[in-house]
């Protein structure tokens, strides 16, 4: 089970899924044992992603397979995990480099995307330029459409921090500051 906090509300996420009974560890619920299992080659992650994301007739397998590598990003990850995910993505043709690439609060990264030609948008993703972790994504509207004109930012994103606590709801503990003192997250 997971909570997103957005906006300053609680997001339960996967309640119904974290027993035995429910859907199990994979791409729809992306466990932390279940993503410490993928293949950390990139080629094999590469091959494991292509066999197993769901199929869309509108829109190409690359794009779904980079999509999913960034709602797998977006979360805790075994360190190997996301090195692989980073590297598999970098595999995947169409990807580029997106040297003004900037998260949701304007933190500027290293960044990757790719232009989804079926639906005329363009995904983001921002890393650190230190640590490689990532900070968030952008999409934005690459043709005219009833929606939105090109150029328009559509959706956005930042990683502020991830922690992993014993139930929903609790606040992590921070670990001493310089004082010494116990900082709340």
């Amino acid at each position: 089970m997971g909570l997103t906090r957005v906006n300053g509300k609680d997001e339960v996420s996967n309640a119904q899924l974290g027993d035995d009974h429910g859907t199990p560890a994979g791409l729809s619920r992306p466990t932390y044992r279940w993503l410490a299992s993928l293949p950390t080659d990139p080629d094999g992650l590469l091959a494991y992603l292509r066999a197993h994301v769901r199929k869309d007739a509108e829109q190409e397998t690359d794009q779904i397979v980079f999509e999913q590598i960034g709602v797998l990003l977006g979360g805790v990850l075994p360190p190997e995990t996301a090195a692989a995910l980073y590297r598999a993505a970098a595999g995947i043709p169409g990807v580029e480099e997106a040297p003004d690439a900037k998260d949701a609060i304007g933190r500027t990264g290293l960044g990757i995307a790719r232009e989804d030609t079926a639906h005329g948008s363009r995904t983001e993703w921002v890393f650190d330029k230190d640590d490689y972790s990532f900070l968030g994504s952008r999409v934005y509207r690459t043709k005219d459409a009833p929606c939105a004109k090109a150029g328009a930012l559509l959706h956005s994103t930042a990683e502020i921090d991830h922690a992993i606590v014993d139930k929903a709801g609790q606040v992590p503990v921070k670990a001493p500051g310089p004082t010494g003192k116990q900082q709340a997250g």
